[in-house]
Order: structure tokens, then C-alpha cells, then sequence
């Protein structure tokens, strides 16, 4: 095997191109918990030469066309003195890495972070091995094979809404003054999710649906409500609690899905592409 290069002679041009990756298990599984899949890199990457726009000499983390991608709005990388450094950050918790080129790829070592890991508690660790592919070579990890949870809101009178394709053209009640601000449309909808009495999004500058959330007023029977997405997406990842406010999440690589009851006797349920942020 050749010996790792220094990573202060390594021109990133070389160092660009795609890569299968693979992580091995955390040190410490226990703890590990329901947001585990953001501690998971996407398996098939492209090391691009575009600048990042983060800081000097960072460089832009791509996910090939129609591969499995993960859920981070952030993912970038630089050659530095002590070897070549991955991110991958959703702006409060992701997985970083330090590798080194060798004959096949790159290689290294991971390590998982949050915005609450604080002085005296060491962040979890795990060994990253990238094996470079050609990138016109069929990824093994298609984005078809994901668990998408709920992407489609179908309204009784009126288009679909569908997260990751733009806003169609809905009755809108408040408008957003800019994008990315949240816009209130009339629409009720069907299916699992009826019986709310509102709706609103999110969009980006360039119309494309990356949040969408019902509301549904008190008297609505929440458990009944909260049984019908457990129908349609599964039991629910994990739970948060805040007082009389009570928060149920799904998370997969491409859709977060939340149920919520608030303290005024309101509940929500949101759907949304963390890779937008």
C-alpha cells in the first residue's frame, strides 16, 4: 500500500472527483439517538473544485445525481496542514472528518458534533474509508430507494404541494415579504391529513417548496389525527417535550416530518427538506 501523502502537498485538483463512503459503527452506540441519520455522511459524494463561499480554499461536498443524499444544508471540504477536512452540518449538528489520501481513495477518522457539545465530553468517533469511483459509473445508493415520509400535500380545491418542486399557483392569504418567510394559502386538505384549517409554506428565492405546514384547530381529536400519520409514515423517531407543548418527529436523509400540540390546544403538522435551511 503507498504510504499517505502530506496533506500540505495535496493540490485539491487531484484530490476532487467522486468517492463511495463508508463509515464504520460509533464508538459508543448508547449515544447515540433518533438523530443518528444526521451523523451519516451521503455514500456517494463528488469533491467539487467550487468554492463553498464558507472561508478560503473551502470547496463544495456534492451528491451525484439520482444517489441517496443525506440531511445536511451544509457540506463542504479543505486540504489543510493536518490532512484533507469533510463537513457535513445541518448549522447545528452533523459529522466531520480528517483523512489522508492512499492508493484507493481517502481515509480517516469521523467524528459527530452538535451545538451542545460543551467542555469535558468527548464527541463520538468512527473511521471513515472513501474509495474513489468514476463518477459516471451507476451509484449503488439511488435516491429512489429512500424513505421519503410525506413530500405531496393534496388539497381538496386546488394543485398539489410538493416539497422540492416549486410553489404552484394557490390563493395566497399573507405573502411573504421575502423568501424563505413562512406564506399562509388557503387549502384544505384530504386524506391523512384532514381536518386543518390552514396551511402555509416556505419557498426559496427560486419557488422551490422546502416547508409545509397544517394547522388544526382545538377540539380536533389529536390522537385520532396522530394514528392517521402513524398510518401513512410509521411510528415516530423520537419525542420532545417543553412544558404542555409536545412534539413528535420523524427523520429521514431527505423529509422531516414533526406532529405538535401547543399550549393554546392547537396542533401542527410539518413536513420539510432539511436540506434547505
Amino acid at each position: 500500500m503507498v504510504a499517505p501523502a502530506a496533506a500540505q502537498q495535496v493540490d485539491p485538483a487531484a484530490v476532487a472527483g467522486c468517492y463511495d463512503v463508508h463509515l464504520s459503527a460509533w464508538e459508543d452506540l448508547a449515544r447515540l439517538s433518533a438523530d443518528s441519520v444526521y451523523y451519516r455522511p451521503p455514500p456517494r459524494i463528488r469533491l467539487s473544485t467550487q468554492r463553498a463561499g464558507r472561508g478560503p480554499g473551502q470547496f463544495r461536498i456534492a451528491v451525484p445525481d439520482g444517489s441517496l443524499p443525506s440531511p445536511h444544508a451544509h457540506a463542504f471540504w479543505s486540504v489543510e496542514a493536518d490532512g484533507i477536512r469533510l463537513v457535513w452540518s445541518t448549522g447545528f449538528m452533523g459529522v466531520g472528518a480528517r483523512v489522508q489520501p492512499t492508493e484507493r481513495g481517502l481515509e480517516g477518522v469521523a467524528w459527530r458534533f452538535t451545538d451542545e457539545i460543551g467542555p469535558g465530553r468527548e464527541p463520538l468517533r468512527a473511521t471513515l474509508v472513501a474509495t474513489r469511483v468514476a463518477c459516471s459509473s451507476p451509484t449503488p445508493f439511488p435516491v429512489a430507494d429512500a424513505d421519503t415520509l410525506i413530500r405531496r400535500v393534496r388539497l381538496r380545491a386546488g394543485p398539489e404541494l410538493v416539497l422540492g418542486e416549486r410553489l404552484p399557483a394557490v390563493d395566497v392569504t399573507a405573502p411573504a415579504a421575502v423568501a424563505g418567510s413562512p406564506v399562509r394559502i388557503d387549502g384544505a386538505a384530504v386524506g391523512a391529513l384532514a381536518g386543518n384549517d390552514g396551511v402555509a409554506v416556505r419557498y426559496t428565492e427560486n419557488g422551490i417548496l422546502y416547508w409545509i405546514r397544517l394547522g388544526y384547530p382545538p377540539g380536533t381529536d389529536g390522537e385520532d389525527l396522530l394514528d392517521r400519520l402513524r398510518g401513512e409514515i410509521g411510528p415516530w423517531h423520537g419525542e420532545e417535550r417543553s412544558g404542555a407543548r409536545r412534539t413528535f418527529y420523524w427523520q429521514t436523509r431527505v423529509t422531516t416530518g414533526t406532529f405538535t400540540r401547543t399550549p393554546d390546544g392547537r396542533f401542527y403538522v410539518s413536513f420539510s427538506d432539511p436540506r434547505v435551511w
